[in-house]
């Protein structure tokens, strides 16, 4: 693997790290992308675009609270 920085003075260990990080956030919006259409943002003006964003994003909070719920109670259902 290779990985390019600009930052001279970070240690490999750091320079892994952020990666790992950022691939990390990768894995939490991609599906969103593909769970509530994220990938086709309308840019006909910032505040509609916001609006739409940010209800993307509460759909999105809304999938994840809720399989939160359903797993937790699997688990305690289980025991």
């Amino acid at each position: 693997m290779v990985v390019y920085t600009t930052h001279r003075n970070a240690s490999a260990v750091e320079i892994l790290e952020w990666y790992r990080t950022g691939w990390q956030i990768e894995l939490v919006f991609k599906p969103l992308e593909s769970l509530v259409g994220l990938g086709h943002l309308p840019k006909h003006d910032d505040r509609s675009s916001r609006a739409w964003l940010h209800g993307k994003l509460v759909a999105r909070k809304a999938i994840v609270y809720s399989r939160s719920r359903v797993s937790s109670r699997c688990k305690s259902d289980s025991m």
